[in-house]
């Protein structure tokens, strides 16, 4: 159980998070499976504090993942403003792609 979550890069992926949840978890099964001991009251300290650092790291992610999405609206309603004309023929082209593709079924 002395098992350690591998220290997580600066910016760790949505896939690194889910495999340390996943090591977490399983941690947590195994203690369950041990019973209440001095020992496992030692395990669920650590499952604790590993969690804490887990779900600061998924909170980072989602807040980084969340300012990505407004800069990048706020790229896009820039380029809609400054081409109108050629945003709506965008537009229109993928509307027709997409009826065309519908169609076909």
């Amino acid at each position: 159980m002395k098992k350690k979550i591998a220290s997580l890069a600066q910016d760790p992926t949505p896939a690194e998070l889910l495999h340390q949840l996943r090591v977490l978890l399983s941690d947590a099964e195994r203690s369950l499976a041990h019973g209440v001991t001095e020992e496992s009251k030692k395990i669920w300290s650590t499952l604790r504090d590993r969690f804490g650092h887990l779900r600061s790291d998924v909170d980072d992610v989602l807040h980084r993942s969340g300012e990505q999405v407004v800069v990048r609206a706020k790229r896009a309603d820039e380029a809609i403003r400054s081409h109108p004309y050629e945003a709506m023929a965008v537009s229109l082209g993928v509307g027709v792609l997409i009826g065309v593709l519908l169609r076909r079924n």
